[in-house]
């Protein structure tokens, strides 16, 4: 059931995520702004809208004890900017993280937080914070050389730790599994169907990644990457992020007819099938680009839209790993040529779990 709906935005929306608390629901769009909101008598209520002076690339809440602050502090990555810590409701900025680097082009694609460090990946490359101390950093790369072998190349663009390694993905086709001990690398798979550009542990052993422009999400077993254990099929033929959540057994994501789809992980065969979604339902006639579960309450967050004039235009979703260095003028200039039809919702999905 239908919740809420937001409609007046005319941009796509990107990176849903609840607050720890759940009173705070934070997605940002293309037109450099991190927006706040808050779910009010069944309404979405716009708290705040952040604007940056270049597109945001990644943005985290921070996951402190929200209840010992007044305040929403986030982390925000935006291109050829010090990662920023900053309130989500007074804009006030409370530390900046800088990438020492010699890269021209050194912006996180994501960050990640693990025992009071930011974690942020860049271009073959992961930099850790801490997190009181911006000024204390320790780099960690992936590929020393260009001519390095059985290493891990191009932009990092996404990672995730569980109890014993942390994963990186590229947008160049390869996953790398890596060491909590000493951050040497254990594991590498390349000549992935397609850039990767999320992936999430679903437990110790099991990997899920997301690509770009591909009709499946393929879960890894890391005792044996040599093929996957299983496919989750959906739409997702299209060079728009489509992003997927997990919370409990779930995984939702949406697809290019605009359903939102559910499969059950704690039921995987592991077997080498394609898995088709235990649950779905139709939501807007475009393109479901982010869904988030509510931290507390069965609930979820769903965004959908696409760009209707110019899609074959090359913007943030450009495939090669040469889509942070387009310039904000080129950005501007697709941005005014396009139209947009984004949506914000809210669902009830006590169904999961009767």
């Amino acid at each position: 059931m239908k919740l809420a709906e937001a409609t007046n935005f005319n941009q796509i929306l990107r990176f849903l995520s609840w607050s720890p608390s759940g009173a705070q629901l934070v997605f940002n769009n293309d037109s450099h702004q991190l927006i706040v909101s808050e779910f009010i008598n069944n309404t979405i209520i716009i708290k705040n809208v952040i604007k940056c002076s270049t597109p945001i690339l990644c943005s985290r809440i921070h996951s402190i004890n929200y209840y010992n602050w007044e305040l929403l502090p986030i982390f925000i990555s935006s291109r050829h900017k010090p990662i920023q810590l900053l309130d989500g409701y007074t804009n006030k900025t409370h530390s900046h993280y800088p990438i020492v680097d010699k890269d021209e082009f050194a912006t996180p694609f994501d960050l990640y937080e693990y025992n009071n460090s930011l974690i942020a990946s860049h271009n073959s490359s992961i930099t850790f914070f801490n997190i009181n101390d911006p000024n204390t950093q320790e780099e960690v790369k992936l590929s020393p050389t260009k001519a390095s072998k059985n290493t891990q190349h191009g932009i990092i663009s996404s990672i995730d730790i569980n109890s014993t390694y942390l994963a990186c993905a590229s947008l160049s086709r390869s996953l790398g599994i890596y060491s909590l001990l000493n951050y040497q690398l254990e594991l590498l798979l390349t000549h992935l169907p397609q850039s990767v550009i999320q992936l999430k542990w679903i437990n110790d052993n099991l990997i899920a990644l997301n690509f770009r422009n591909h009709d499946y999400i393929l879960i890894y077993d890391v005792n044996d990457l040599s093929e996957p254990v299983n496919s989750l099929h959906r739409l997702g033929s299209t060079n728009q992020n489509i992003y997927f959540h997990i919370k409990d057994n779930w995984l939702s994501v949406g697809d290019t007819n605009g359903q939102v789809l559910f499969y059950d992980l704690g039921s995987l065969s592991l077997d080498g099938s394609i898995i088709q979604p235990t649950h779905s339902f139709a939501v807007a006639n475009d393109v479901v680009s982010c869904v988030a579960f509510h931290p507390f309450v069965n609930m979820l967050a769903v965004s959908s839209g696409s760009r209707h004039i110019g899609e074959d235009s090359d913007s943030e979703d450009s495939e090669d790993d040469t889509q942070s260095i387009k310039s904000d003028d080129q950005v501007e200039k697709v941005l005014s040529e396009e139209k947009f039809a984004s949506q914000l919702m809210l669902f009830h999905v006590d169904f999961l779990y009767s």
